[in-house]
């Protein structure tokens, strides 16, 4: 299943990126998937961590559809 991502947002109590998507066939109705962030340390390398959010959650942050710069 494809999914469109439309939207970030992220949350600082507890940490978590939101990703607003929707459905290829079903533009109308959108959704929220929360990536917890709980994991990040003050010293985390931040390339190396957009990599991993990237390769875990790539349903979410398809690099086809989500820019890694």
């Amino acid at each position: 299943m494809e999914i469109v991502p439309v939207n970030f947002g992220l949350k600082y109590r507890p940490p978590k990126l939101g990703v607003e998507y929707h459905l290829p066939n079903d533009s109308s109705a959108h959704f929220v998937h929360e990536i917890s962030l709980d994991f990040i340390e003050p010293n985390s390398d931040i390339e190396q961590l957009a990599l991993s959010l990237a390769k875990e959650h790539s349903q979410y942050l398809n690099s086809k559809l989500v820019s890694q710069a």
